[in-house]
């Protein structure tokens, strides 16, 4: 009677062991579906905190012609993000690589090759652009991180 739980004993008091045996095999696992209920309550206040979370634009702004590099952050849009990354780079040829909350590397080759990524983690950010860039380097001609920026930093 006691791996009996106490809630199935109160509400069969007359009912023999070998019965409550049977209806505790039978009674949904309170624990495990408080469990689930918990885990979904967490996953949806996870989902409204991303939601809220304030979107940060960034962006960084390159021309090969005149190796010029511009880049700005903390914008609410994607449209001021390149804008400004454009301005501080003022080249005609200039190509603008932009991010919401993430990190915008740039890598340049000694050959004149470069390339922009981008991730929400950092370390991916600058791999994926160095990959890049050397995918696109000459032999012999090593990459390297020129720039890396976050989106929400403030100029």
């Amino acid at each position: 009677m006691h791996n009996i739980p106490h809630h199935i004993r109160q509400a069969n008091p007359n009912a023999s062991p070998q019965t409550l045996r049977n209806l505790t095999q039978q009674q949904p696992n309170v624990a495990g579906m408080y469990a689930q209920q918990q885990e979904r309550q967490r996953q949806q206040e996870q989902e409204q905190e991303q939601e809220q979370e304030q979107q940060y634009y960034g962006a960084i702004a390159y021309s090969q012609s005149t190796e010029k590099i511009g880049w700005s952050a903390g914008h609410e849009d994607r449209t001021a993000a390149e804008r400004g990354a454009l301005a501080h780079c003022s080249a005609p040829d200039a190509v603008v690589a932009w991010g919401r909350n993430a990190y915008i590397a740039l890598a340049h080759a000694e050959d004149g090759a470069w390339a922009l990524a981008g991730d929400r983690n950092q370390q991916v950010a600058e791999r994926q652009a160095l990959q890049r860039c050397g995918y696109h380097a000459k032999i012999g001609y090593h990459a390297k991180i020129e720039l890396v920026i976050h989106s929400s930093w403030r100029r």
